[in-house]
């Protein structure tokens, strides 16, 4: 930052003094150029034409040579020229067919040899010439270096001219003192370089400050560190910038406060989710496990239906068969008891019929119907004994029906639908003929 702030600052001088330069040279030409102008045309009124004639003719050991030199080292030395320098000075040329030759010059004496070289005029005084005007040149590369000039005519009375009056000036040594006053000029920007330096270089060392703060910090936030604070502060940009990475650091750390209670809470959650998928395919299992098991007690169940339902079929055929024997041994016990009712009764109007009788039986015939009583009794009682008999057996049959629909319907992995078929007994033929009236006993005959 202090290189680029230099080289700016080396850049900004240089491109100020140089148009300085440049003007001040042009300037400073122009007035010389003026100046020459002015010592030509008071010289030329000063030398009268007719002195030209005379030393152009008889040479310069003349009185008109001493005179025309004197008049022109006067006007020279008045204008502040040195005659001791041989390039500098005003001198007096004549056209020469096409060239120009010296008549006099302030700072040459008679006879020296520069008197002998022929005067070429710059290019930009050539058309004055020709015109016999007056005339000055810019800044122009002569024999010793740069140089100025200015003419002007000395006019005979018919205007022709007589010669011209030459001032030649070496321009470097003013051009010296210019550059030489610009350098003296130049500390001050040269001063304001270094201050602007100082002030950069403090400047830089404040901004790169805050930006080496705000990169450190940086790397901390993108290292994970959020419990450290910016502490850099400025009224610049860079402070801005720091007050900005303070706000994102404090918004970073509410939201990974946030994210990680709402990390602890999914965690919570799925803790929670694992133990009730857990608990889940547990019961799964369990439901699994049990309707295992209820499929093969229904299987066992749906066996043991149809074994009851096989078993029942062949109890309910030989009920069917026993009820069939019973009924058949009812209708015989039946018949045998309305045999023996029919027997009693017609004992019963045999004993009226004798009692009616008028006479007294004789013992032969009481016991004879003695007898007869004695043995309707046996026959109803073993009518009685024979109904026991067919009723018990029914009985029999029927309960050990319940008992095996009872034994399969309590098999291992069964369930109890029901309390299954109901055996009503039919009454005992002894029990009903118990409750009848017994018959009256025989009366003996009197």
């Amino acid at each position: 930052m202090a290189l680029i702030t230099a080289i700016a600052v080396l850049l900004t001088l240089a491109l100020v003094l140089t148009p300085v330069y440049i003007a001040g040279r042009r300037k400073l030409t122009q007035l010389n150029a003026h100046r020459l102008s002015a010592i030509a045309a008071s010289a030329s009124v000063a030398i009268p034409p007719e002195s030209l004639d005379v030393i152009a003719t008889q040479g310069q050991n003349t009185a008109a040579f001493v005179f025309v030199r004197e008049v022109l080292k006067r006007t020279w030395a008045a204008n502040g020229g040195d005659t001791r320098q041989l390039t500098n000075g005003i001198s007096i040329v004549r056209r020469d067919g096409s060239s120009y030759r010296y008549l006099a010059h302030s700072s040459w004496n008679a006879g020296q040899p520069q008197y002998s070289r022929e005067w070429s005029p710059p290019p930009t005084l050539a058309d004055s010439l020709m015109r016999s005007a007056a005339g000055e040149t810019p800044l122009y590369d002569g024999p010793v270096g740069h140089e100025l000039a200015a003419e002007y005519p000395i006019l005979r009375a018919d205007n022709t001219s007589a010669a011209f009056t030459i001032v030649t000036l070496d321009a470097d040594p003013f051009l010296s003192d210019l550059s030489h006053d610009l350098m003296r000029i130049a500390w001050i920007p040269v001063l304001v370089m270094v201050g602007a330096l100082a002030a950069s270089l403090i400047a830089a060392r404040q901004m790169t400050f805050g930006i080496e703060e705000v990169a450190a910090h940086a790397q901390l936030v993108a290292r994970g560190n959020m419990r450290r604070e910016l502490t850099f502060e400025s009224g610049d940009e860079i402070g801005a910038l720091a007050a900005s990475f303070r706000t994102m650091s404090a918004g970073l750390r509410t939201l990974l406060r946030d994210v990680e209670t709402g990390a602890a809470e999914v965690a919570a959650t799925a803790d929670e989710l694992a133990a009730g998928a857990e608990q889940m395919s547990a019961s799964t299992e369990e439901v699994a496990a049990a309707a295992q098991s209820i499929a093969t007690s229904a299987a066992q169940q749906t066996k043991g239906i149809h074994t009851v339902v096989a078993i029942s079929g062949r109890v309910a055929t030989r009920a069917q068969e026993v009820s069939a024997h019973a009924v058949r041994a009812q209708t015989a016990a039946d018949a045998v008891t309305d045999s023996a009712r029919r027997a009693g009764d017609a004992a019963e109007q045999d004993e009226r019929a004798e009692r009616q009788q008028v006479g007294i039986d004789q013992p032969a015939d009481r016991r004879a119907r003695g007898a007869r009583r004695r043995q309707v009794a046996l026959d109803r009682r073993q009518a009685d004994v024979d109904h026991r008999a067919v009723d018990e057996g029914q009985a029999r049959a029927e309960d050990g029906r319940g008992q095996r629909a009872a034994r399969v319907l309590r098999l291992p992995g069964h369930h109890r639908c029901g309390r299954g078929d109901g055996v009503v007994a039919r009454p005992r033929r002894g029990d009903r003929h118990d409750a009848q009236p017994a018959a009256p006993s025989p009366r003996t005959a009197p």
